[in-house]
């Protein structure tokens, strides 16, 4: 019992700071609208562009209502995955191969990447401005804290590298 509840014990968690989830989506928001805005008021004459501007006006807005609703959740570090507050795991401990947040990954805005050694069940995912998992990557950030997913990162290293040392005594 003892060993399932340290498990289950949250060491660290990311959640979206409030200021940049607000931007993100006053931008994305304010893009769908000014997209809609030019196609109503100063319509293209041909009908491609026309309907080009609405469909993207029209995803733009679709996107930011999903922004607003997948950045609402945090995400939680034990020392078995990193998932969602809501249950929804973004990976298992187990399968990390490495971390990476530096200068030049490939990385969300104030956030890392982690490489898997196999890819998560349930394949691409993508919460916008939160995380998102296409095959043996799974990369954090955006509108998190930077501070904090730079804790989770290390908290993440730290583990992997526990397990290697127990790994190789």
């Amino acid at each position: 019992m003892a060993k399932k509840r340290a498990q289950d014990e949250i060491i660290g968690y990311i959640a979206p700071n409030i200021a940049r989830r607000s931007f993100a989506v006053f931008c994305l928001g304010g893009l769908g609208f000014l997209l809609i805005m030019i196609a109503a008021t100063n319509p293209p004459q041909h009908l491609f562009w026309l309907l080009l501007l609405i469909v993207f006006g029209v995803g733009s807005l679709g996107m930011t209502y999903k922004l607003w609703e997948a950045s609402s959740h945090k995400l939680i570090l034990t020392r078995e995955c990193l998932r969602e507050e809501n249950g929804r795991v973004l990976f298992h401990i187990d399968n990390v191969d490495s971390v990476d947040r530096g200068f030049f990954a490939m990385k969300p805005a104030g956030g890392f990447i982690v490489f898997l050694h196999k890819p998560e069940e349930g394949g691409r995912v993508y919460a916008p401005g939160l995380w998102r998992r296409w095959g043996k990557s799974v990369a954090v950030g955006g509108v998190t804290s930077a501070g904090e997913a730079k804790a989770v990162a290390d908290l993440i290293k730290i583990i992997l590298a526990e397990r290697d040392l127990g790994a190789k005594s």
